[in-house]
């Protein structure tokens, strides 16, 4: 049988994590949302006192850090047609990522998963 991975969020810094269903309904809502909208909204949470919520600091880093390097790799490959074909990928994508932010998970995407978790463990 599989184990599952999925990390159970901390939502203060030593606090017991709480299950999904106890995270207040508008932080998934904006967890959700910093993928979803764009860079505007992960600068919008770190800007304000949502940053305060580790589950929140954590996907708005990963959500900055994933749409940067995403898209901007979109941009540059655009000059060879094939960016053309990445753009509604990457926003799949995301809409998929929020939705997973959405449901309480505090996932780890690939290379920058990391990053976004020393970075918002820093702060």
């Amino acid at each position: 049988m599989a184990e599952n991975t999925t990390q159970q969020t901390k939502v203060s810094g030593s606090a017991p994590a709480q299950s999904p269903s106890q995270l207040p309904g508008d932080n998934k809502l904006w967890a959700a949302a910093v993928y979803i909208i764009g860079i505007l909204a992960p600068l919008a949470v770190l800007a304000t006192d949502k940053k305060n919520d580790d589950f929140l600091r954590f996907h708005a880093y990963q959500a900055l850090i994933s749409q940067v390097a995403l898209w901007g790799i979109a941009v540059v490959l655009t000059w060879f047609v094939i960016g053309l074909i990445c753009f509604p990928i990457i926003f799949l994508a995301m809409l998929y990522f929020g939705y997973r932010a959405y449901m309480g998970e505090k996932f780890l995407l690939p290379v920058v998963g990391e990053m976004a978790e020393k970075y918002a463990k820093n702060q």
